[in-house]
């Protein structure tokens, strides 16, 4: 096995997107008529009732997919936890939306979920301190919507996708999400502006974060 790594993720682990589209990488064909997040919803972790995410209208939102047993999962998991701190603004909310299309590395259920966060990967009684919607499909036919339009609007940063061994989707496109850990960076208007890579630390994150809270005039929440 190859050693070497393009962006933190193994040559072994990788096929080029020219491999299925000629060299091409375009939007997502597979689309949502939207402008915003505002028309989607999420389902919560331990909630009943979903999230409408046009009650974060007004606020930076940053989304990832994410997982409990991948080898970028320590890092993420406890960077974001540190980012959210960090930015310690009550205009700013983040979410982790569990997926387990790539490679498993996302099998249990809800409840199993959260016992392994603070168990086994991170451990050390880890919760996260941002919003952990319930699993579900970020490609394939069976996405949700919220990732079709995501991913409609943003291009990827990687012009590589994850092994067919390792996804657990169908079809396959080459605005898919490559790996766990994508993350997407929307404004206060709801609206995506930035695609970063898996391996991409979530405290890099911070500088483009602070840069739209100090650009918009706050709507609701207090400076």
């Amino acid at each position: 096995m190859l050693s070497k790594s393009i962006k933190g993720l193994p040559i072994s682990a990788l096929v080029s997107y020219s491999k299925m589209s000629s060299g091409s990488v375009t939007r997502n064909p597979h689309m949502v008529s939207a402008e915003n997040i505002y028309k989607f919803s999420l389902p919560l972790i331990g909630s009943a009732k979903p999230i409408d995410l046009k009650s974060l209208d007004g606020k930076v939102v940053l989304i990832t997919n994410v997982a409990t047993y991948c080898s970028l999962t320590g890092r993420n998991y406890t960077n974001m936890s540190k980012l959210v701190d960090t930015i310690d603004d009550p205009d700013f909310v983040a979410i982790g939306v569990p997926c387990n299309q790539f490679a498993n590395k996302e099998p249990g259920s809800d409840q199993e979920i959260i016992q392994a966060l603070k168990h086994v990967r991170p451990g050390n009684g880890y919760r996260p301190n941002f919003l952990l919607s319930s699993k579900v499909d970020v490609n394939g036919h069976r996405e949700h919507p919220l990732f079709t339009f995501l991913k409609s609007y943003l291009r990827s940063e990687i012009d590589v996708i994850g092994n067919v061994d390792n996804m657990n989707w169908s079809p396959i496109r080459t605005s898919d999400i490559a790996w766990n850990f994508e993350k997407f960076l929307i404004n206060q208007d709801g609206v995506p502006v930035k695609r970063y890579t898996p391996t991409t630390d979530p405290l890099d994150i911070a500088d483009d974060i602070e840069s739209l809270l100090n650009k918009n005039v706050r709507r609701y929440s207090v400076a």
